[in-house]
């Protein structure tokens, strides 16, 4: 069980996201969970992050109901972590 959970909102940012996942050591102790607000701009970008092998220790989940921001994604997040702490990173 990792002991650290760092949960991450994202919308329409995939570059800001990709730097501030390269700044998160990798580490099993480290869990780290992205909730997507429905993004709208940059899917491509977007998907390519989801998809590379890079981050595949990573979580990504997807606000399934109406765009609610931050907040409702934070709580998604936390609804999967797993972790002993909880981070919340903007």
């Amino acid at each position: 069980m990792p002991k650290l959970s760092i949960i991450i909102p994202h919308y329409n940012s995939p570059d800001l996201l990709k730097n501030l996942l390269k700044s998160i050591p990798k580490k099993k102790e480290i869990e780290i969970i992205v909730t997507d607000d429905r993004s709208t701009k940059k899917l491509d970008q977007l998907n390519q992050l989801i998809n590379s092998n890079n981050y595949n220790h990573i979580t990504f989940l997807k606000n399934n109901r109406a765009n609610k921001g931050a907040g409702t994604c934070r709580n998604i997040g936390l609804e999967q972590a797993t972790g002993d702490w909880i981070l919340f990173a903007v």
